[in-house]
C-alpha cells in the first residue's frame, strides 16, 4: 500500500483539528507546514535541516561547520542556512 502524500495526511488532521493548530503544533517541531502542505519533499528537507542546525547552534553557543560547505549543497541542493531577510 502506498502512502500517502503529506497534504492529503494534514488534509485528514485538519479536519479534526483545524489547519492553523496543526501547523502550530508543526512549528513547536521547528516544522514549516507550507512545503507539507504543497508536497514538496526538497524544499521540506531543506528547512528541517536547516532549522535543526540551527537549535543544535543555539544549545551549542557556536557555529555548526560545513552548513554551506560542497558537500552539503550537492547532497541538498543548497546551503543549510536561513536566507538573510
Amino acid at each position: 500500500m502506498p502512502g500517502r502524500a503529506p497534504s492529503k495526511y494534514l488534509d485528514t488532521i485538519d479536519e479534526s483539528l483545524g489547519a492553523d493548530r496543526v501547523d502550530e503544533i508543526l512549528r513547536t517541531h521547528l516544522i514549516d507546514p507550507e512545503p507539507m502542505r504543497s508536497d514538496d519533499f526538497h524544499a521540506f528537507l531543506r528547512n528541517r535541516a536547516t532549522q535543526l542546525l540551527d537549535a543544535i547552534e543555539k544549545a551549542m553557543g557556536r557555529p555548526v561547520q560545513g552548513r554551506d560547505a560542497e558537500d552539503t549543497v550537492d547532497a541538498f541542493g543548497g546551503p543549510l542556512i536561513q536566507p538573510v531577510a
